[in-house]
């Protein structure tokens, strides 16, 4: 007998890591996931998603955690600006450092190194039968 079986992948973007000189940039997502946490999301979901997988009646078969190595211009949230403006999670004050800190790092050493953990899980529908 098959059993039907399902891969997820998720992020934690609250572990989303970058060196000292991107302070700015690592406040921003800080900023972005408190926003997505009012809003209902869970920007760090990878952590527990074994867990929210058990709870929705899958039983984890295997599970693993992966540090992607990313070289990028700007973190992740930088897309998310006019929607953090709305908000009121930051103000135009903090757009403009944003922008003035990203534009002075990418003169200064050019790429982020950006670090951002991922979990895979394989699971499967949890035994029903009883």
């Amino acid at each position: 007998l098959f059993r039907s079986r399902l891969f997820s992948v998720e992020t934690s973007v609250d572990d989303l890591s970058f060196p000292p000189e991107a302070a700015v940039e690592q406040d921003m997502e800080r900023r972005w996931s408190v926003m997505m946490r009012k809003q209902g999301s869970d920007p760090a979901i990878g952590r527990t998603l074994a867990a929210q997988l058990r709870k929705h009646g899958f039983e984890a078969v295997a599970e693993l955690t992966h540090v992607d190595v990313l070289m990028i211009e700007r973190s992740p949230s930088w897309t998310g600006r006019d929607m953090m403006l709305r908000e009121g999670v930051i103000n135009e004050a903090d757009a403009e450092a944003w922008t003035n800190a990203i534009s002075s790092r990418l003169a200064r050493t050019g790429l982020l190194r950006a670090e951002l953990p991922f979990t895979a899980v394989v699971a499967q529908p949890a035994d029903v039968s009883g």
